[in-house]
């Protein structure tokens, strides 16, 4: 049995309480669970117009609650990853240098197309792209993509060398995200979701959410997910949640009891996670529990085996909350706005980043943090690896904006 399920002081699962109400009869039996520790602390968005081709500017262009006994972890297999997600406010495109400094100096620049890797103590700079929304490892890990302006970039994370495929040019940056496959790329642009074929560029799929006249982002994308067979789309607007069937492109409904904010789909597609609080659903849309102290959450992922719920909130925290148990199991605190969470394939560890600026790593079973990477400026997407002995950050800015290195592959002790 997996430590982080609350249990009773006799060791098995507390008797659910009575419900208040049918809906919670109907859910799985609630169990108690000592209150929360706060783990100690570590080290102290985005609509896009769309064009039709790209501009050369980017071609290169709680300590786990103490008391609980720790038994054997089940360490879930890659076949059950999590499926993809992307959360973002809209941010306006603009040009600038980044703030950071290189730790090491700029290459002679590589043949057009291509790009080499810059290499530090702690991790490689992939170069390509000045600033990042959405990344992704191929299933076998020998394959990573990219994207955050008008470029799919495409690297061997062996090599660090990386080609881009070119697509449409956005006003704003906003929430995207891969397919599993690494074969479609999807993103946000203002009202529409766009779907793109990443060995092409060419659009394959547009959906018009509604919006209204004026100067206001309703029906503008907050988050969006791909489920893990790549065969459903979630996107999340002030109106609802917004599903279609892929590949075909037909609607699969809205759901307005789960609007706003970041979303998460479970590897097996049954459970949904959305809202503003976050609320569990089933893929018919029914609400079976709302995520307690979710109400500012930035960024959600589940694990690969769908039994944990993380979310980080731009107050600073991250929480895992036990799917089943419907009980936070840890916290860690003070950590800036989160912008991007990452289950590690075995589903203990968790990695997440944002304003801070630092790359983190937890392990949910002992709740404390083991591992951290500082960053030159914010992290906006987060990857790990199939093997999962490299992690993918991506960066608001590059280090250098002319060798647009916004892409860090850190290697895991």
């Amino acid at each position: 049995m997996d430590p982080r399920v609350p249990m009773t002081a006799a060791g098995t699962p507390a008797a659910a309480p009575a419900a208040a109400a049918a809906a919670a009869a109907a859910a799985p039996p609630l169990m108690t669970h000592p209150p929360t520790v706060a783990a100690r602390p570590g080290p102290p968005p985005t609509p896009p117009g769309s064009g039709p081709g790209s501009t050369t500017a980017d071609a290169g262009d709680s300590p786990r609650t103490g008391g609980l006994s720790r038994r054997t972890l089940l360490f879930a297999g890659l076949g059950t990853a999590a499926a993809a997600t992307a959360v973002g406010l809209p941010l306006l495109l603009r040009g600038g240098k980044a703030d950071g400094s290189s730790a090491t100096r700029t290459r002679p620049g590589s043949p057009s197309g291509t790009a080499k890797p810059e290499k530090t103590e702690k991790y490689t700079r992939l170069k390509g792209l000045p600033a990042v929304r959405a990344l992704a490892f191929g299933k076998d890990g020998k394959q990573l993509y990219g994207t955050g302006h008008n470029t799919i970039w495409r690297w061997d994370p062996n090599t660090g060398e990386g080609t881009p495929v070119r697509i449409g040019t956005p006003g704003y940056l906003q929430p995207a995200v891969f397919s599993r496959d690494l074969g479609l790329l999807v993103r946000a642009e203002e009202n529409k979701v766009r779907v793109w074929d990443t060995a092409t560029g060419k659009t394959v799929h547009t959906f018009t959410l509604p919006t209204e006249q004026g100067p206001t982002q309703k029906g503008w994308p907050t988050g969006l997910a791909i489920s893990a067979g790549g065969d459903m789309l979630a996107a999340n607007t002030s109106d609802g949640l917004h599903l279609w069937e892929l590949p075909s492109g037909k609607e699969k409904g809205t759901f307005t009891n789960a609007s706003s904010g970041p979303v998460a789909i479970s590897g097996d597609s049954r459970t949904l996670v959305a809202g503003q609080p976050l609320k569990t659903l089933t893929a018919a849309g029914e609400d079976t529990a709302t995520v307690k102290a979710s109400g500012g959450a930035s960024a959600v992922v589940l694990s690969p085996d769908g039994s944990l719920l993380a979310f980080g909130t731009s107050g600073g925290h991250v929480a895992v909350w036990n799917v089943e148990s419907r009980s936070e199991v840890v916290r860690f605190e003070g950590l800036g706005s989160l912008m991007a969470l990452a289950f590690h394939p075995g589903g203990r560890l968790l990695v997440g980043g944002g304003s801070g600026p630092t790359a983190r790593v937890w392990d949910t079973l002992a709740g404390k943090e083991v591992g951290s990477l500082k960053c030159p400026n914010s992290v906006e997407a987060i990857a790990v690896s199939p093997d999962g002995r490299s992690v993918a950050i991506g960066l608001s800015m590059a280090i250098d904006y002319d060798a647009k290195d916004a892409v860090l592959l850190w290697r895991l002790p």
